[in-house]
């Protein structure tokens, strides 16, 4: 369960809502309205007023390493550090066999970052960002 009180900064909110556990939620809006500040918020990336609590555990009562364990944000554009794909994952068979659920290829792990489609960029940040399963997805 995750649960937002009051959640705000200079350009949304306050936003108030209680998702249970496997519910999902689309957060749309025109361009420049929050949408992405909101999810950071969420996440502990950006500065915000209010408390974000996911199953009893509080944003405001844990460091933002820990608390980014839990909450993960998928941007639209992720950050790559390393040149080649695999260097970003641990392998392992799970790891193949949802690569290949997703349409990508076992050997693109061998292949750099810099040769990826924005679609292959996003599935594999998705993958990352699963990887040590987090409560919530953003």
């Amino acid at each position: 369960m995750i649960k937002i009180e009051k959640l705000e900064n200079e350009i949304f909110g306050p936003v108030d809502l209680t998702l249970e556990s496997g519910q999902g939620l689309v957060v749309r809006g025109a361009s420049g309205s929050g949408k992405t500040r909101f999810m950071r918020g969420v996440a502990d990336l950006d500065e915000t007023r209010g408390e974000v609590i996911v199953d009893d555990m509080a944003r405001s009562e844990m460091p933002a390493f820990e608390w980014r364990r839990l909450v993960r944000f998928v941007p639209a554009d992720s950050h790559w550090w390393y040149e080649r794909v695999g260097e970003h994952f641990e392998r392992s068979d799970g790891l193949i066999r949802d690569m290949e659920q997703l349409g990508l290829k076992p050997a693109q792990l061998n292949q750099p970052v810099s040769e990826l489609s924005t679609g292959e960029k996003q599935r594999l940040a998705f993958l990352r960002a699963i990887a040590d399963k987090p409560k919530v997805l953003l």
